[in-house]
């Protein structure tokens, strides 16, 4: 998941801390700095009057005091400084039964759990990019869908279920990311001491030529990169596994010292431990099922929210090779995590 406005400012509203404190950590790693958080319609309405809200997301629990009474207050209140904002709801499987009330009040998108990062991601995409007419149409009542019944449609899991469900993929990202991260810091350490490691032995520099050492400078560079785009946000589901590939193949020179730094590292080890990969891609596997049925709010399925184009990244080449491929990167059309992966490989088939 990554931000196309990380600029956004997004008031997210639930109820349930734990709910509430997780989605916020996965929108802010996906580069959205502006966050602000509610419990209630009450407060969430008083902060988006104070403040410049540009989208809302909120639960859909009881009609009463959630996203149905927050958007009306948005909608129709006097005091509300922009009646035209795109709301997003997020709702369980025991509040289908207000969707006709969700729908009068003009909601301009749903999630239904259990749900994916990137269903979070191409949602809020969709609604940031709407022009001013659509947000003037989505903010009228809007009419039920017509979706046809299908017999091998895959049943939808209970309240319980879909918050378990969606708990998995949203906590994996979160673990996935801290242990990418880590793993590249201790790479980055790694290549520095394999750096030093050459240029104090006399007789490892005779042994290796200059190219050689230059690669592991390449390396060197390459993590720099890498860790600047995890601390900045914006690294997908997909991204990590990649840079974690990447990472599973350097110089066994610099392999040396990696292995001896994650092993010396408890804290990191036992992260490791607890990331359950499998439960994860079953999960995935499942939720991605269940999102591809039509919702039963306006009828769309996770088809009609195409993964957005990526702005073009100006990241130029630092190393070249006879392969006359097209690796210099000067107006490269690659979104900045998918830059950065191609360099990075190309840095691997230099080595």
């Amino acid at each position: 998941m990554t931000a196309l406005n990380p600029e956004l400012h997004i008031l997210l509203v639930n109820p349930i801390d734990s709910s509430r404190k997780m989605l916020e950590s996965v929108l802010r790693l996906s580069g959205y700095k502006q966050i602000s958080t509610a419990y209630e319609s009450f407060d969430a309405f008083r902060k988006f009057k104070e403040e410049e809200i540009d989208v809302v997301i909120a639960a859909l629990t009881d009609g009463a005091s959630d996203v149905i009474d927050l958007t009306r207050k948005i909608r129709q209140d006097a005091a509300s400084p922009n009646p035209v904002v795109p709301v997003v709801a997020v709702c369980g499987p025991q509040g289908m039964h207000l969707l006709d009330r969700a729908r009068e009040v003009g909601i301009t998108e749903m999630i239904k759990a259990p749900y994916r990062v990137e269903d979070v991601a191409t949602r809020l995409n969709f609604v940031a990019g709407l022009q001013q007419q659509m947000l003037e149409n989505y903010a009228q009542p809007q009419e039920a869908p017509q979706i046809e019944d299908k017999v091998d449609e895959p049943h939808w899991p209970d309240e319980d279920e879909s918050h378990k469900l969606t708990d998995v993929l949203l906590e994996h990202y979160l673990k996935h990311h801290e242990i990418v991260l880590s793993k590249l810091q201790f790479a980055q350490t790694a290549t520095k001491n394999c750096i030093e490691e050459v240029r104090q032995v006399h007789q490892r520099m005779k042994e290796l030529d200059k190219g050689s050492l230059e690669g592991f400078k390449d390396f060197d560079t390459m993590w720099q990169e890498i860790i600047g785009l995890f601390i900045e946000g914006g690294v997908s589901q997909e991204e990590l596994f990649e840079i974690e590939k990447i990472i599973t193949t350097i110089p066994k020179d610099i392999k040396k010292h990696y292995d001896e730094l994650t092993q010396e590292d408890k804290e990191f080890m036992s992260l490791v431990q607890s990331l359950n990969t499998s439960a994860y891609h079953k999960a995935r596997a499942r939720v991605a099922e269940l999102q591809a049925q039509p919702s039963p709010y306006n009828g769309k399925t996770s088809t009609d929210f195409p993964p957005p184009k990526k702005p073009a990244t100006v990241m130029p080449w630092y190393g070249d090779d006879d392969d006359d491929d097209g690796d210099e990167l000067q107006k490269s059309n690659l979104g900045e995590g998918e830059a950065i992966i191609y360099k990075a490989n190309k840095v691997k088939k230099t080595d």
